[in-house]
């Protein structure tokens, strides 16, 4: 429960002045300072903003640290939807909120990509055995509250038209925190000279290092396959995830799924060369391991989960679940960025130029505390993320060797 009475803002120090931000706005029926998204990332400077109305709107390419926001809320009316491939590239940070794309390619990224309650259609990639999500050589990747569909196979004669994954992430660090990632549906034949495919994998890692809480991962319908021009079974269901070299922690409220009403042929987890650590209760029994991969399943590990949406003076319900009896503190704080506070991991996120919030909390194992906090109003906060986190220092954790237990950091991107 929360400690009575023993919540305290710290105000830090202001940071070095800095350029001003300059808040873009682009809208399709030219009610905004642009038409499309290309010609305002083209202007913007880093560490600009660019608000999207509802509307539809080609691909772009940034190379800028900057934020993107869109309208996007649940219920997902009106949307800002982005066709077709866009990336981002070459820059040192990035934030994307509240829009829909058709595909995404992340790559030589210096710093945090935040991608917070967007969709992620593959409605470019019908047919292209090809990521919807595709990261490379981006030093953290943060999916937050976000859904990621895998491209489908098409109908027809030609295999390679298979199911694709939903998301690959290669040489970084991922954390998926309350995101439904799903794989293609597999290729079904045209007649019976089709050929037909088994379903896309949800999530494929290679050489990276990734946090999962709260989220789902399922593998794409199996295709149907054809006997005696009668479709007599279905070809295997996709794989949740599937891992090269790389270091996986499941912390709470993870399902791995095959899709429902299919064979269910396959696997949920295939790994190579990979630790995996199942720090929350009912592991997965099907996990096919190779090479010097393992599986280590514990109990009692710390996960923080933030529901709902952003939205204006709306009271938000932050939940942290911990081993009973642990101590430790909620962080909270705007303007997020790397630093250290004295006796836990060097990488909480501490507040630089806002207040910064220290909730103590004690873990009950069963019921969760929860901590309500109500969003600022004002207009200029558009796009701003706040971050929170849960330390708990006496709490030996896979996180990080005993030093102190961290939740996964969890961004809310303000829209209004």
């Amino acid at each position: 429960m929360l400690a009575s009475a023993c919540l305290a803002v710290l105000a830090l120090a202001l940071p070095p002045a800095t350029p001003a931000q300059t808040t873009w706005t682009v809208a399709a029926d030219g009610s905004g300072d642009f038409l499309e998204i290309q010609p305002a990332i083209d202007v913007a400077a880093d560490g600009d903003r660019v608000v999207v109305k509802a509307g539809s709107y080609a691909p772009f390419l940034a190379e800028k640290r900057l934020t993107i926001v869109g309208p996007e809320f649940p219920g997902f009316v009106p949307t800002a939807q982005v066709n077709g491939a866009s990336t981002v590239r070459n820059t040192d940070g990035f934030t994307l909120a509240g829009l829909v794309l058709g595909s995404l390619v992340l790559s030589d990224i210096e710093g945090t990509v935040t991608i917070d309650e967007c969709r992620l259609t593959a409605a470019s990639l019908a047919g292209v055995n090809q990521p919807t999500l595709d990261a490379v050589r981006v030093d953290g990747l943060l999916l937050s509250r976000t859904t990621v569909n895998g491209p489908s196979g098409n109908f027809g004669f030609n295999p390679v038209n298979a199911a694709g994954r939903a998301a690959r992430v290669r040489d970084g660090a991922l954390v998926v925190q309350a995101s439904t990632l799903v794989g293609g549906a597999g290729n079904d034949p045209f007649d019976c000279d089709g050929a037909s495919s088994a379903g896309g994998t949800a999530l494929e890692l290679r050489f990276a290092d990734a946090s999962i809480v709260g989220s789902v991962l399922r593998g794409g319908n199996g295709g149907v396959v054809c006997c005696l021009c009668a479709c007599c079974f279905d070809e295997a269901d996709g794989i949740p995830l599937r891992t090269l070299g790389s270091r996986v922690l499941f912390l709470g409220g993870v399902q791995l799924e095959q899709s429902p009403g299919d064979s269910g042929l396959g696997s949920l987890v295939d790994a190579t060369d990979t630790e995996l650590i199942w720090s929350t209760t009912n592991p997965p029994s099907d996990v096919v391991l190779s090479g010097t991969s393992s599986f280590t399943a514990t109990s009692g590990g710390v996960w923080l989960t933030i529901p709902g949406s952003d939205t204006p003076g709306q009271t938000r319900s932050v939940r942290v679940e911990a081993p009973a009896g642990a101590l430790g503190l909620l962080i909270l704080g705007s303007a997020a960025a790397p630093g250290a506070l004295t006796g836990f991991a060097p990488d909480l996120w501490i507040s630089g130029g806002a207040p910064l919030f220290l909730v103590p909390i004690v873990g009950t194992g069963v019921s969760s505390p929860v901590l309500d906090l109500t969003l600022p109003t004002a207009p200029t906060l558009v796009g701003t993320q706040f971050q929170c986190q849960a330390a708990f220092p006496t709490v030996v954790s896979p996180l990080d060797g005993g030093s102190g237990s961290l939740s996964n950091p969890a961004p809310l991107v303000l829209r209004f």
